[in-house]
Protein backbone atom coordinates (compact mmCIF):
# COMPACT_ATOMS: atom_id res chain seq x y z
CA UNK A 1 0.00 0.00 0.00
CA UNK A 2 1.09 3.50 -0.99
CA UNK A 3 2.26 5.83 2.17
CA UNK A 4 -0.08 8.80 2.05
CA UNK A 5 2.14 11.78 0.66
CA UNK A 6 2.72 15.51 2.46
CA UNK A 7 4.36 18.10 1.53
CA UNK A 8 4.62 20.97 4.36
CA UNK A 9 5.51 24.18 3.17
CA UNK A 10 7.52 27.12 5.27
CA UNK A 11 9.10 29.75 3.81
CA UNK A 12 11.49 29.76 6.75
CA UNK A 13 13.76 27.32 7.88
CA UNK A 14 11.92 24.39 9.23
CA UNK A 15 14.77 23.04 10.84
CA UNK A 16 14.56 26.08 13.94
CA UNK A 17 11.03 25.36 14.01
CA UNK A 18 10.58 23.20 17.01
CA UNK A 19 6.97 22.38 16.35
CA UNK A 20 7.33 21.78 12.38
CA UNK A 21 10.02 19.45 13.27
CA UNK A 22 7.78 17.64 16.16
CA UNK A 23 4.72 17.39 13.70
CA UNK A 24 7.00 15.95 11.09
CA UNK A 25 8.46 13.50 13.14
CA UNK A 26 4.65 12.15 14.29
CA UNK A 27 3.52 11.67 10.68
CA UNK A 28 6.62 10.06 9.62
CA UNK A 29 6.00 8.01 12.91
CA UNK A 30 2.77 6.56 11.61
CA UNK A 31 4.36 5.71 8.27
CA UNK A 32 3.63 8.66 6.14
CA UNK A 33 5.83 11.02 3.78
CA UNK A 34 6.52 13.99 4.90
CA UNK A 35 8.32 16.78 2.35
CA UNK A 36 9.46 19.71 4.16
CA UNK A 37 9.66 22.78 0.89
CA UNK A 38 11.30 25.51 3.26
CA UNK A 39 13.45 28.74 3.21
CA UNK A 40 16.73 27.43 4.57
CA UNK A 41 19.61 28.88 3.63
CA UNK A 42 22.25 26.43 4.31
CA UNK A 43 22.14 23.53 1.47
CA UNK A 44 20.69 20.00 2.23
CA UNK A 45 21.46 17.70 -0.78
CA UNK A 46 21.89 15.22 1.98
CA UNK A 47 18.34 15.96 3.30
CA UNK A 48 15.98 13.45 1.39
CA UNK A 49 12.92 14.50 2.96
CA UNK A 50 13.90 18.75 2.60
CA UNK A 51 14.17 21.05 -0.27
CA UNK A 52 14.50 24.95 0.46
CA UNK A 53 13.34 26.55 -2.91
CA UNK A 54 12.47 29.26 -0.81
CA UNK A 55 15.81 30.33 0.33
CA UNK A 56 16.95 34.00 -0.47
CA UNK A 57 20.45 33.53 0.85
CA UNK A 58 21.88 34.51 -2.53
CA UNK A 59 19.56 37.48 -2.91
CA UNK A 60 20.09 38.76 0.11
CA UNK A 61 24.17 38.67 0.03
CA UNK A 62 23.44 40.76 -3.15
CA UNK A 63 21.26 43.32 -1.64
CA UNK A 64 23.82 43.91 1.26
CA UNK A 65 26.70 43.86 -1.19
CA UNK A 66 24.57 46.84 -2.86
CA UNK A 67 23.56 48.31 0.16
CA UNK A 68 27.22 48.70 1.48
CA UNK A 69 28.00 50.35 -1.56
CA UNK A 70 25.98 52.48 -1.88
CA UNK A 71 26.94 53.91 1.87
CA UNK A 72 30.37 53.59 1.12
CA UNK A 73 29.60 55.59 -1.82
CA UNK A 74 27.51 58.26 0.43
CA UNK A 75 30.28 58.41 2.64
CA UNK A 76 28.17 57.54 5.53
CA UNK A 77 25.42 60.26 4.99
CA UNK A 78 21.81 59.40 3.24
CA UNK A 79 22.38 58.90 -0.50
CA UNK A 80 21.52 61.75 -2.69
CA UNK A 81 20.41 61.86 -6.65
CA UNK A 82 21.47 58.23 -8.44
CA UNK A 83 22.25 56.87 -5.22
CA UNK A 84 19.23 57.43 -3.59
CA UNK A 85 17.35 56.11 -6.81
CA UNK A 86 19.86 53.07 -6.66
CA UNK A 87 18.93 52.71 -3.37
CA UNK A 88 15.48 52.52 -3.55
CA UNK A 89 15.71 50.40 -6.52
CA UNK A 90 17.44 47.57 -4.55
CA UNK A 91 15.19 48.05 -1.59
CA UNK A 92 12.07 47.36 -3.77
CA UNK A 93 13.74 44.58 -5.35
CA UNK A 94 14.40 42.70 -1.95
CA UNK A 95 11.10 43.52 -0.57
CA UNK A 96 8.81 42.70 -3.86
CA UNK A 97 10.48 41.30 -7.01
CA UNK A 98 12.95 38.45 -4.83
CA UNK A 99 9.87 37.49 -2.31
CA UNK A 100 7.86 36.70 -5.31
CA UNK A 101 10.85 34.89 -7.19
CA UNK A 102 11.37 32.31 -4.41
CA UNK A 103 7.72 31.93 -3.72
CA UNK A 104 6.87 31.04 -7.58
CA UNK A 105 9.83 28.45 -7.03
CA UNK A 106 8.33 27.43 -3.96
CA UNK A 107 5.06 27.19 -6.05
CA UNK A 108 7.26 25.10 -8.78
CA UNK A 109 8.29 22.88 -6.36
CA UNK A 110 5.27 21.96 -4.95
CA UNK A 111 3.54 20.94 -8.56
CA UNK A 112 6.93 18.73 -8.80
CA UNK A 113 6.37 16.91 -5.79
CA UNK A 114 3.76 14.06 -5.87
CA UNK A 115 1.56 14.50 -2.72
CA UNK A 116 -1.77 14.09 -1.05
CA UNK A 117 -1.89 16.78 1.66
CA UNK A 118 -0.41 20.18 1.17
CA UNK A 119 0.36 21.74 5.14
CA UNK A 120 1.04 25.66 5.10
CA UNK A 121 2.67 26.87 7.69
CA UNK A 122 2.72 30.72 7.05
CA UNK A 123 0.81 33.14 5.42
CA UNK A 124 3.32 34.61 3.34
CA UNK A 125 3.67 31.14 1.57
CA UNK A 126 -0.21 30.37 1.72
CA UNK A 127 -1.02 31.57 -1.92
CA UNK A 128 0.90 29.48 -4.16
CA UNK A 129 0.17 26.63 -1.54
CA UNK A 130 -3.55 26.74 -1.71
CA UNK A 131 -3.50 27.20 -5.08
CA UNK A 132 -1.07 24.57 -6.49
CA UNK A 133 -3.22 21.93 -3.75
CA UNK A 134 -6.64 23.31 -5.40
CA UNK A 135 -5.29 22.82 -8.75
CA UNK A 136 -4.09 19.32 -8.16
CA UNK A 137 -7.01 18.43 -6.23
CA UNK A 138 -4.95 17.91 -3.09
CA UNK A 139 -5.90 18.63 0.66
CA UNK A 140 -5.02 21.46 2.03
CA UNK A 141 -4.17 22.67 6.23
CA UNK A 142 -3.48 25.69 7.03
CA UNK A 143 -1.15 25.41 10.46
CA UNK A 144 0.02 28.80 11.55
CA UNK A 145 1.84 29.75 14.53
CA UNK A 146 1.42 33.47 14.46
CA UNK A 147 -1.21 35.56 14.14
CA UNK A 148 -0.16 37.43 11.45
CA UNK A 149 -1.24 41.01 11.50
CA UNK A 150 -1.52 41.24 15.26
CA UNK A 151 2.20 41.00 16.01
CA UNK A 152 4.97 43.59 16.88
CA UNK A 153 6.30 43.22 13.43
CA UNK A 154 5.11 45.61 10.72
CA UNK A 155 2.53 43.03 8.71
CA UNK A 156 1.99 43.60 4.45
CA UNK A 157 -1.61 44.58 4.20
CA UNK A 158 -1.61 42.31 1.04
CA UNK A 159 -0.70 38.92 2.83
CA UNK A 160 -3.85 40.20 5.52
CA UNK A 161 -5.70 40.38 2.46
CA UNK A 162 -4.74 37.04 1.09
CA UNK A 163 -5.24 35.02 4.30
CA UNK A 164 -8.75 36.69 4.65
CA UNK A 165 -10.09 35.70 1.26
CA UNK A 166 -8.07 31.90 1.13
CA UNK A 167 -10.10 31.39 5.10
CA UNK A 168 -13.09 32.61 3.05
CA UNK A 169 -12.72 30.52 -0.02
CA UNK A 170 -12.14 27.27 2.40
CA UNK A 171 -9.65 25.34 3.88
CA UNK A 172 -9.94 21.82 4.38
CA UNK A 173 -8.81 22.35 7.90
CA UNK A 174 -7.62 24.35 10.28
CA UNK A 175 -5.04 23.89 13.17
CA UNK A 176 -4.35 25.95 16.03
CA UNK A 177 -2.94 26.55 18.77
CA UNK A 178 -6.16 27.01 21.47
CA UNK A 179 -9.91 28.05 20.92
CA UNK A 180 -9.09 32.05 21.51
CA UNK A 181 -6.77 31.99 17.86
CA UNK A 182 -9.59 29.89 16.79
CA UNK A 183 -12.23 32.69 17.35
CA UNK A 184 -10.03 34.98 15.68
CA UNK A 185 -9.86 33.19 12.49
CA UNK A 186 -13.38 32.61 12.58
CA UNK A 187 -13.70 36.55 12.88
CA UNK A 188 -11.14 36.35 9.51
CA UNK A 189 -14.02 34.65 7.65
CA UNK A 190 -12.99 30.95 8.59
CA UNK A 191 -15.88 28.92 8.01
CA UNK A 192 -14.56 25.23 8.36
CA UNK A 193 -13.49 22.85 11.04
CA UNK A 194 -10.75 23.65 13.35
CA UNK A 195 -8.42 21.11 15.15
CA UNK A 196 -7.27 22.58 18.76
CA UNK A 197 -3.34 21.23 18.91
CA UNK A 198 -1.77 22.72 21.93
CA UNK A 199 2.25 23.60 21.37
CA UNK A 200 3.22 21.07 23.51
CA UNK A 201 6.68 19.39 23.48
CA UNK A 202 6.97 15.73 23.56
CA UNK A 203 7.26 14.09 26.94
CA UNK A 204 9.18 10.88 25.57
CA UNK A 205 12.03 13.47 25.52
CA UNK A 206 12.16 14.59 28.65
CA UNK A 207 11.75 10.76 30.34
CA UNK A 208 14.48 9.17 28.21
CA UNK A 209 16.60 11.48 29.84
CA UNK A 210 19.20 10.15 32.52
CA UNK A 211 19.05 12.16 35.72
CA UNK A 212 22.38 13.77 35.24
CA UNK A 213 22.22 14.85 31.37
CA UNK A 214 21.89 18.32 32.16
CA UNK A 215 24.06 21.38 31.19
CA UNK A 216 25.97 22.54 34.23
CA UNK A 217 24.21 26.14 34.72
CA UNK A 218 25.35 26.55 38.14
CA UNK A 219 29.01 25.87 36.38
CA UNK A 220 28.21 28.39 33.30
CA UNK A 221 27.38 31.50 35.39
CA UNK A 222 29.61 30.14 38.30
CA UNK A 223 27.38 30.38 41.41
CA UNK A 224 27.04 28.53 44.91
CA UNK A 225 24.85 25.23 45.15
CA UNK A 226 22.96 27.58 47.38
CA UNK A 227 21.86 30.36 45.14
CA UNK A 228 18.36 29.91 43.52
CA UNK A 229 18.02 30.82 39.98
CA UNK A 230 15.51 32.10 37.83
CA UNK A 231 15.58 30.87 34.01
CA UNK A 232 13.98 32.76 30.90
CA UNK A 233 14.76 30.63 28.18
CA UNK A 234 13.73 31.88 24.57
CA UNK A 235 14.21 34.96 22.62
CA UNK A 236 15.83 38.15 23.41
CA UNK A 237 13.17 40.64 21.56
CA UNK A 238 10.81 43.33 21.62
CA UNK A 239 7.61 42.27 22.94
CA UNK A 240 8.43 40.27 26.00
CA UNK A 241 9.15 42.77 28.86
CA UNK A 242 12.58 41.81 28.58
CA UNK A 243 13.68 45.50 29.95
CA UNK A 244 11.21 45.30 33.28
CA UNK A 245 12.12 41.36 33.64
CA UNK A 246 16.13 42.87 33.87
CA UNK A 247 15.23 45.23 36.75
CA UNK A 248 13.35 42.97 37.90
CA UNK A 249 16.48 41.25 38.86
CA UNK A 250 17.80 43.51 40.47
CA UNK A 251 14.89 43.25 43.51
CA UNK A 252 15.95 39.81 44.08
CA UNK A 253 17.61 39.28 47.51
CA UNK A 254 20.65 37.80 47.95
CA UNK A 255 21.62 33.90 46.87
CA UNK A 256 18.41 34.69 44.34
CA UNK A 257 19.46 35.41 40.31
CA UNK A 258 18.52 35.02 37.12
CA UNK A 259 19.54 33.94 34.06
CA UNK A 260 18.74 34.72 30.19
CA UNK A 261 18.89 32.19 27.50
CA UNK A 262 18.50 32.43 23.80
CA UNK A 263 18.77 33.94 20.55
CA UNK A 264 19.51 37.86 19.98
CA UNK A 265 17.28 39.80 18.11
CA UNK A 266 18.69 42.97 16.61
CA UNK A 267 16.27 44.97 19.32
CA UNK A 268 18.32 43.40 21.87
CA UNK A 269 22.00 44.05 20.61
CA UNK A 270 20.94 47.85 19.81
CA UNK A 271 19.02 48.14 23.55
CA UNK A 272 20.42 45.94 26.13
CA UNK A 273 23.07 48.17 28.22
CA UNK A 274 20.22 50.35 28.56
CA UNK A 275 18.58 48.14 31.16
CA UNK A 276 20.91 45.16 31.67
CA UNK A 277 23.93 46.75 32.83
CA UNK A 278 23.48 47.42 36.23
CA UNK A 279 22.09 43.99 37.04
CA UNK A 280 24.73 42.25 34.89
CA UNK A 281 27.10 44.43 37.04
CA UNK A 282 25.71 43.56 40.27
CA UNK A 283 26.22 39.74 39.59
CA UNK A 284 22.12 39.33 39.32
CA UNK A 285 21.67 38.83 35.79
CA UNK A 286 23.59 36.65 33.61
CA UNK A 287 23.05 36.66 29.74
CA UNK A 288 23.84 33.29 28.10
CA UNK A 289 23.94 32.26 24.62
CA UNK A 290 21.30 29.93 23.11
CA UNK A 291 21.11 26.42 23.39
CA UNK A 292 19.61 23.71 20.47
CA UNK A 293 16.19 23.60 21.08
CA UNK A 294 16.80 19.69 22.12
CA UNK A 295 18.92 20.79 25.11
CA UNK A 296 16.84 23.29 26.59
CA UNK A 297 15.48 20.82 29.11
CA UNK A 298 18.75 19.63 29.91
CA UNK A 299 19.90 22.87 30.79
CA UNK A 300 16.31 23.83 32.83
CA UNK A 301 17.47 20.92 34.86
CA UNK A 302 19.63 23.41 36.54
CA UNK A 303 17.69 26.27 37.73
CA UNK A 304 14.55 26.64 40.48
CA UNK A 305 12.37 28.43 38.37
CA UNK A 306 11.56 29.02 34.98
CA UNK A 307 9.89 32.31 33.10
CA UNK A 308 7.56 32.37 30.39
CA UNK A 309 6.95 36.24 28.85
CA UNK A 310 5.18 38.32 27.00
CA UNK A 311 3.77 41.70 26.60
CA UNK A 312 0.03 42.17 26.44
CA UNK A 313 0.99 44.74 23.30
CA UNK A 314 -0.40 42.52 20.72
CA UNK A 315 -2.85 40.16 20.12
CA UNK A 316 -0.54 37.28 18.99
CA UNK A 317 0.97 37.08 22.53
CA UNK A 318 -2.23 38.20 24.48
CA UNK A 319 -3.12 34.71 23.22
CA UNK A 320 0.03 33.60 23.19
CA UNK A 321 1.06 29.80 23.09
CA UNK A 322 4.38 28.93 24.87
CA UNK A 323 6.26 25.78 24.07
CA UNK A 324 8.45 26.85 26.98
CA UNK A 325 5.69 25.85 29.88
CA UNK A 326 6.16 22.61 28.58
CA UNK A 327 9.92 22.31 28.70
CA UNK A 328 9.92 23.75 32.23
CA UNK A 329 7.54 21.76 33.49
CA UNK A 330 9.37 18.57 32.16
CA UNK A 331 12.66 19.88 34.36
CA UNK A 332 10.62 20.53 37.36
CA UNK A 333 10.37 24.26 37.69
CA UNK A 334 7.63 26.04 38.53
CA UNK A 335 6.60 28.58 35.92
CA UNK A 336 6.11 32.31 36.79
CA UNK A 337 4.52 34.24 33.61
CA UNK A 338 2.12 37.15 33.19
CA UNK A 339 -1.69 36.95 33.78
CA UNK A 340 -2.60 36.42 29.79
CA UNK A 341 -6.11 34.62 29.35
CA UNK A 342 -4.25 32.03 27.80
CA UNK A 343 -1.86 31.17 30.56
CA UNK A 344 -2.96 32.01 33.81
CA UNK A 345 -5.97 29.79 34.22
CA UNK A 346 -3.33 26.61 33.14
CA UNK A 347 -0.60 27.52 35.60
CA UNK A 348 -3.62 28.28 38.51
CA UNK A 349 -4.96 25.30 37.53
CA UNK A 350 -2.18 22.62 37.38
CA UNK A 351 -1.03 24.91 40.47
CA UNK A 352 2.25 25.08 38.66
CA UNK A 353 3.86 28.50 39.72
CA UNK A 354 2.30 32.22 40.05
CA UNK A 355 0.95 34.84 37.26
CA UNK A 356 1.40 38.40 37.74
CA UNK A 357 -0.63 41.13 36.65
CA UNK A 358 1.83 44.57 37.08
CA UNK A 359 4.38 43.87 34.08
CA UNK A 360 6.52 46.62 36.06
CA UNK A 361 9.74 45.09 37.79
CA UNK A 362 8.19 44.98 41.52
CA UNK A 363 5.34 42.82 40.59
CA UNK A 364 7.47 40.42 38.39
CA UNK A 365 10.32 40.38 41.45
CA UNK A 366 7.25 39.79 44.00
CA UNK A 367 5.86 36.59 42.14
CA UNK A 368 9.47 35.30 41.41
CA UNK A 369 10.22 36.03 45.23
CA UNK A 370 7.16 33.81 45.77
CA UNK A 371 7.52 31.09 43.99
CA UNK A 372 11.65 30.34 45.15
CA UNK A 373 10.11 31.16 48.86
CA UNK A 374 9.19 27.50 48.78
CA UNK A 375 11.49 24.82 48.11
CA UNK A 376 11.84 23.16 44.81
CA UNK A 377 10.34 20.08 46.02
CA UNK A 378 7.70 21.36 47.44
CA UNK A 379 6.21 22.27 44.14
CA UNK A 380 7.75 18.63 42.79
CA UNK A 381 3.85 16.56 43.04
CA UNK A 382 1.81 19.31 40.81
CA UNK A 383 4.49 19.30 38.26
CA UNK A 384 4.56 15.67 38.27
CA UNK A 385 0.64 15.26 38.00
CA UNK A 386 0.73 17.85 35.67
CA UNK A 387 3.45 16.49 33.34
CA UNK A 388 0.77 14.22 30.87
CA UNK A 389 -1.09 17.31 30.25
CA UNK A 390 1.45 19.64 29.07
CA UNK A 391 2.91 16.82 26.55
CA UNK A 392 2.58 16.77 22.94
CA UNK A 393 1.50 13.32 22.79
CA UNK A 394 -1.80 13.94 24.54
CA UNK A 395 -2.63 15.50 21.10
CA UNK A 396 -0.88 13.39 18.67
CA UNK A 397 -3.65 12.01 17.20
CA UNK A 398 -5.95 14.52 16.77
CA UNK A 399 -2.91 16.64 15.21
CA UNK A 400 -2.33 13.13 12.53
CA UNK A 401 -6.41 13.28 12.28
CA UNK A 402 -6.30 17.05 11.18
CA UNK A 403 -3.94 16.62 9.29
CA UNK A 404 -4.81 13.48 6.92
CA UNK A 405 -8.77 13.86 7.66
CA UNK A 406 -9.41 10.25 8.94
CA UNK A 407 -8.44 8.02 12.33
CA UNK A 408 -4.80 6.61 11.33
Amino acid sequence: MTPIQIVWIYDRDSARHPFIQIGAETLRRCGFKVLLIDGADKPHAEERDRISPFSRLKMNMRYESVCAYIDKKAKGAPPRGLLKFFSRLMRLRHDAVDFWITHIKGAAAIFRNESDIVISSRPQSMLFSFISARITGRRFVYYPFELYGEQAAQASRFIITVERVILQLGVDMLITQNTERAHVYHRRGHKGPVSIVPNYKPRRNSTAMAPDDHGDLRTMIGVSPETRIALYAGVLGPGRWLDDLAQAALLLPEKRVMVFMGPQKDWWRSHEAEFTTAAVAAGKLFILPPVPEASVIKWALGADLGIAIYSDEVLNNIYAAPGKLSDYVFAGLPIVAPALPTIEPLIRDLKIGICFHDPGPEEMAIAINKVLDRPKKDWAPALKEASPALAWELNETRFIKSVIGATP
